[in-house]
């Protein structure tokens, strides 16, 4: 096992809006990933911290301990990756797009 953390940084795209985000949200809480990780959050396209789909989005993951990185300009998919990779180097990172459902229990085991 590595001695880096491992994180399931999750997309969240603002434009979808929030239901997405509540959908991934709820989806996490039902299903036990089966291994230790951190959840980051990576905001993508949001306008700043008094955006109210920010605030929401925030609110879907309350009861979930996490983390939260905004980025500051609007980037396609594989950039937002390549900044929380960046962000969290040397970790391990699993990512999760906006339109991610987790199905089961121990999904990322």
């Amino acid at each position: 096992m590595s001695e880096h953390p491992l994180y399931v940084v999750c997309l969240l795209w603002a434009p979808l809006g929030t239901g997405v985000v509540a959908r991934l949200a709820d989806s996490y809480r039902a299903h036990p990933a089966g291994m230790p990780h951190r959840l980051v959050l990576l905001c993508n396209g949001y306008e700043g911290a008094e955006d109210e789909r920010l605030a929401a989005a925030r609110a879907a993951f309350e009861e979930i301990e996490h983390s939260t990185i905004v980025l500051p300009a609007p980037v396609f998919d594989l950039a937002a990756y390549r900044a929380a990779a960046q962000r969290l180097a040397p970790a391990r990172c699993c990512f999760l797009n906006s339109f991610s459902v987790i199905l089961s229990p121990g999904w990322l085991a």
